[in-house]
């Protein structure tokens, strides 16, 4: 879709709102040599529709500011297939339901990640079924090392990586991506020493496939086992939860003052119990390295001389300069954050309109960063 001619203008509008893509499928997309050409055309006319928004103009500052507010969490990919999922999960829980709710239940072969797209979307009555389905899943599992994507799942992109030299412009992403390597190293040695795992062994499915493709079979094999033990807990916890609530409403209900709650409402209670409740290590320590550069940028930014020399810069990526402009003091300050994301982007457009330039990789880390 995103090379299709017919959709070059929604795609780069779309694009343009979001500041890019999430760090992952930036990451995808850098390795698509063969549609360069068509990503970079895309991306040309994304870039001059975020330069416009840059100048002034009547209405232009409440429009930034708006898509600077959603940028941390936008990527028109992630949309895409989170609009696919919602639709095949729909169609087909019907049919999970049948298969699973048999004399000699089996449960289907679904990974974690979706099982819980799948409980997000449930109704109240589906909500224990499809728990006590997801905890015969991963309890059936007894190496799950051996089929990691029953707690992964089979991502459609690769782990966001940094390819060389793409983080060297940006420094927030510089930041992360250190950390990132610290992280992997401090895992690494805590499994090689059998010590601490649990500070830094992942959560989330990207540092897990990370763990996975790193090389180190014990690390995968520890990752993968934390995370399943980890999302087993979760959902008995779950189970407590929803027994608990139905013993509230049972209480309450005796009451002659009760009055029934709105379906919906009861509904939004019971999937609270669902939530992930662990913690993903590497994600809080990139956010932290993150927080800090954001913060040395903002007192670097502080003095003119500075001001001057990060104009001759690469400057930041746009989902890292959205993160800073807005907390930026006006001024001085945001002026020039403005002014060097402006000049960068009309440089960028002169490099996608030369016919064969390589600029399109630089205009996917320009606009998604890599971290």
């Amino acid at each position: 879709m995103l090379c299709d001619p017919e959709r070059r203008e929604a795609n780069a509008e779309a694009i343009a709102g979001a500041l890019g893509f999430c760090p992952a499928h930036a990451a995808f997309l850098r390795g698509l040599e063969g549609s360069g050409a068509e990503i970079g055309a895309v991306m040309r006319r994304a870039a001059v529709a975020v330069r416009a928004l840059l100048e002034p103009g009547p209405g232009h500052e409440d429009r930034l500011v708006e898509i600077l507010f959603g940028a941390a969490r936008a990527c028109p990919a992630c949309r895409y297939a989170e609009r696919r999922l919602g639709s095949l999960l729909a169609r087909h829980a019907a049919t999970l339901r049948s298969l699973t709710r048999g004399p000699e239940r089996t449960p289907p072969p679904l990974c974690l990640p979706h099982f819980r797209a799948l409980l997000a979307a449930s109704e109240q009555s589906d909500l224990r079924h499809w728990i006590a389905v997801e905890i015969d899943v991963l309890s059936a599992v007894s190496a799950p090392v051996d089929a990691p994507w029953i707690v992964v799942g089979r991502p459609d992109v690769p782990p966001a990586s940094a390819p060389a030299g793409a983080v060297a412009g940006c420094a927030i992403c510089a930041a992360g991506h250190g950390a990132r390597e610290r992280w992997l190293e401090s895992a690494k040695e805590s499994v090689r020493l059998d010590a601490g795992e649990g500070a830094v062994l992942p959560g989330c499915p990207d540092h897990l496939l990370t763990c996975i493709q790193s090389g180190d079979a014990r690390l995968a094999a520890r990752a993968v086992q934390h995370a399943r033990d980890a999302a087993l807990r979760t959902l008995w916890r779950a189970v407590s939860r929803l027994d608990e609530e139905d013993r509230r409403v049972a209480l309450e209900a005796r009451s002659v003052f009760y009055r029934p709650k709105s379906p919906a409402f009861v509904l939004g209670q019971r999937r609270k119990a669902l939530r992930p409740l662990w913690r993903c290590a590497p994600c809080e320590r990139t956010a932290a390295a993150r927080e800090r550069a954001v913060g040395q940028l903002l007192a670097y930014l502080g003095d003119q001389g500075h001001r001057d020399a990060f104009g001759r810069e690469q400057g930041l990526c746009l989902k890292h300069f959205a993160e800073v402009r807005l907390i930026a003091p006006s001024g001085a300050m945001r002026d020039t954050l403005t002014a060097v994301q402006s000049a960068k982007l009309r440089t960028l457009e002169r490099g996608l309109a030369a016919a064969g330039s390589p600029a399109w990789k630089e205009a996917i880390c320009r606009f998604s960063g890599t971290v």
